[in-house]
Formats: structure tokens, C-alpha cells, sequence
């Protein structure tokens, strides 16, 4: 997706977001998150309920396997005790999901298939960006948050 406030793309106050990959995944927002100009790049999506988020249609292509990373940037400031997903697509069996454990320690998790994976390493509600990164390879499953290896396990 392309963060760039460029109108024809869905990208300014609109319910429509725009997959400007080669695959062009039927995207939409549910529950109106806002737009704001405070983005790292022209822009951003404002996601200030557990109900508001940008969907994708589940897709063979998501239900991840062998070797993978997942990657996004966060700015989180709810400091409410619920789980707060950050990506994915997930129909309870297949696809995968990204989250902020429901917790005041707010621990990444994360889910693809039947393997899970979390992390102790704790997420801070303190207004800054920071850059979520899961990867997998082989058996192995390392969470990064801003280019250091917080947790290293097996999946």
C-alpha cells in the first residue's frame, strides 16, 4: 500500500485502500478509522477503537509457509487492556495475524496456520513509531522492533 495522501489511490478520508502491488488485493476500512496527516509519509490510518481496521479478503497467498517476514510500523497510544491486531487475515485456521497481547504489558504475538509465536519483550504506549518486524525461517521465528532482535524462538 502506497501512504503517499494521493487521493486516487483511497488515501484521503476515504473507506477505500488501495493495493498497489501486483497482486491488487480487494481491500476496504471497517468502522471508519480516521485519516490524519501525522503519518510517517504524507499520511496515515488512525485506528483508535479494537473495532477499526483495514481488511483484505483471505487468500490462498496468506496462509503463510516455509520462509517469511511480515514487517509494519506502529505508533501505538491506547493504553486499554485489550488485544490490539496489528495485521493479518485469519479465518481460525489459515491465513495469519500480528497483535498486541490483551494485557498493560502489551507482548507482540503472532499466528499463521496452526504455529504461534510470542514475545516478552514489551511494546510502550509512549507516542513514538516503532518498526515491527516478524520473520521465519526454517523452524525459527525472531521478533524485531526497530532493527533489534527482541525474541528468538522456535514455531
Amino acid at each position: 500500500m502506497n501512504f503517499d495522501n494521493v487521493s486516487a489511490l483511497g488515501e484521503v478520508a476515504s473507506s477505500v485502500v488501495r493495493d498497489v502491488s501486483p497482486y491488487n488485493e480487494s481491500t476496504w476500512t471497517s468502522y471508519s478509522p480516521a485519516w490524519t496527516a501525522n503519518g510517517k509519509r504524507g499520511g496515515a490510518y488512525y485506528f483508535n477503537s479494537s473495532y477499526k481496521y483495514i481488511a483484505v479478503h483471505d487468500a490462498n497467498r496468506f496462509t503463510l509457509s516455509n520462509n517469511y517476514t511480515i514487517s509494519v510500523w506502529i505508533k501505538p497510544l491506547d493504553t486499554s487492556n485489550r488485544e490490539k491486531y496489528i495485521m493479518g487475515t485469519y479465518d481460525g485456521s489459515n491465513g495469519f495475524f500480528l497483535l498486541l497481547t490483551n494485557s498493560d504489558t502489551n507482548y507482540l504475538y503472532f499466528r499463521a496456520g496452526g504455529t504461534a509465536m510470542s514475545s516478552p519483550y514489551e511494546i510502550k504506549e509512549d507516542g513514538t513509531r516503532k518498526h515491527v518486524t516478524f520473520t521465519r525461517s526454517g523452524s525459527v521465528g525472531t521478533f524485531y522492533v526497530d532493527g533489534i532482535a527482541r525474541t528468538v524462538g522456535s514455531i
